[in-house]
């Protein structure tokens, strides 16, 4: 069985993104596939005297609105057959992640994003950066005000060198089968074109039942030239790989003026490299 991962905190960011995902995807997904709604919350620093009985309160209050979260997202769903299941953990959102992990093989984590600029928020967000670096599993990325709709589009902006001999487009593409979306694989080059033969050769040859085609664009900012490219196109994702040496490094390794730069309001998958 699939799980996804779905992750709370409820407020108005993963809320709006649960929502969206599920108004948009659940129609196109089985019994094949079940939801986990999480929620890890932390208790305060108090003496040992007050400890316990707010560790009870966190822990009903985080229940209670799990159960109404859910309520609300099976509506959504309808009528059909997907276990849809709420998990609340006391400690850190890595150690649920990780918990639940052990028990079901997590196929996605979806969560939301404040505002649309993603990149500035891994920059001061220190859950989310933490997620996305340490994560084995896909994670996708909603911003708070995207108006979601089924993807035309799944753009892969991907660096040809350290892409051509791995596997994850493939790992991603059979994680998403589900948005049947055309791929258009993105390399954003600084001054002269790489040589791409035989990275479209590889890729052709993985890749002969979607469909796809090749885009190269020359920028000296290559958030830029990425964010350019996702906006030409309406309902897209923008897919970055995230290991070292990446094109998500590369991103990171800017400026900080390019980085806020970045604006996506468009979803974003973020895959590692050893996602399993």
């Amino acid at each position: 069985m699939k799980t996804i991962l779905l992750l709370t905190n409820f407020s108005k960011a993963s809320t709006n993104a649960i929502s969206s995902f599920l108004n948009v995807f659940s129609q196109y997904l089985d019994e094949e596939y079940k939801f986990i709604l999480l929620n890890a919350y932390s208790q305060p620093h108090f003496g040992k005297g007050v400890l316990i009985n707010i560790e009870d309160t966190l822990e009903l209050y985080s229940n209670s609105d799990l159960k109404e979260e859910q309520k609300k997202y099976l509506e959504i769903i309808g009528e059909k057959k997907i276990q849809f299941d709420i998990a609340s953990y006391n400690g850190d959102i890595l150690e649920a992640i990780d918990f639940i992990s052990k028990k079901n093989k997590i196929h996605l984590i979806l969560m939301g994003s404040k505002g649309s600029n993603i990149i500035k928020e891994l920059l001061i967000s220190n859950n989310t950066s933490r997620i996305i670096n340490r994560s084995k599993t896909p994670v996708l990325i909603i911003p708070e005000n995207a108006i979601l709709s089924k993807p035309e589009r799944l753009v892969l902006a991907s660096d040809t060198i350290t892409t051509a001999n791995k596997e994850e487009f493939k790992i991603m593409l059979e994680r998403l089968a589900f948005i049947k979306a055309e791929l258009l694989v993105l390399n954003v080059y600084k001054d002269e074109k790489p040589d791409t033969t035989g990275f479209e050769s590889f890729m052709n040859k993985n890749l002969k039942t979607i469909n796809h085609s090749f885009h190269y664009i020359q920028d000296p900012d290559i958030a830029h030239g990425i964010s350019s490219f996702v906006r030409k196109f309406n309902f897209a994702i923008l897919a970055l790989i995230g290991h070292n040496g990446s094109l998500l490094s590369k991103l990171f390794n800017h400026s900080i003026s390019n980085k806020l730069a970045f604006k996506a309001e468009q979803p974003v998958l973020i895959l590692n490299a050893d996602s399993e």
